[in-house]
């Protein structure tokens, strides 16, 4: 049985406290690695970049395979994506109106409802930028060195 003390040390994740002490260290991006596995831990780590990005914070997830990352309106992204990558654009808090370019299915200003799957399965076609004008997505991208027009993993990065 845990004590007290043991008990309130649980009522973060791991993932959690990774990532406010890379904060309190100063860290100006973060990449969660390894974050993708179990869908209930992987959910919650798609909370964290929620709360990152409300702060301003550039976080994402990344497995060899996938990446994501939270962007909250406003915010773009240009992905560093090939031609050919999968990405999918998943509304988090209600409707998102954004923009798409670069992908097969472009989008201006378009709604992405929150209870429909309008924004899966798309894929790059040329330098591919996504707008969040209102709302909040994640973006799902199956490139695992997907910077986001950022730092790649291996550079000078907050790795966790």
């Amino acid at each position: 049985m845990y004590g007290l003390a043991e008990r309130l040390f649980k009522d973060r994740t791991d993932g959690e406290m990774a990532a406010d002490e890379a904060l309190r260290r100063g860290a100006g991006e973060l990449v969660l690695v390894g974050a993708l596995g179990a869908l209930d831990h992987t959910l919650g780590h798609l909370a964290i970049l929620r709360r990152l990005a409300a702060r301003g914070v550039a976080a994402r997830l990344a497995a060899p395979q996938l990446t994501v990352r939270v962007l909250a309106a406003p915010d773009e992204a240009q992905l560093d994506a090939p031609a050919g990558t999968r990405v999918s654009i998943v509304p988090q808090h209600g409707d998102a109106l954004v923009t798409l370019e670069g992908f097969d299915y472009p989008l201006s200003r378009g709604v992405l409802p929150i209870d429909a799957c309008l924004g899966l399965g798309n894929a790059v076609v040329a330098a591919a930028r996504i707008v969040v004008h209102e709302g909040v997505v994640a973006a799902l991208v199956e490139h695992g060195d997907e910077a986001f027009g950022g730092v790649r993993r291996g550079a000078r990065d907050a790795t966790l």
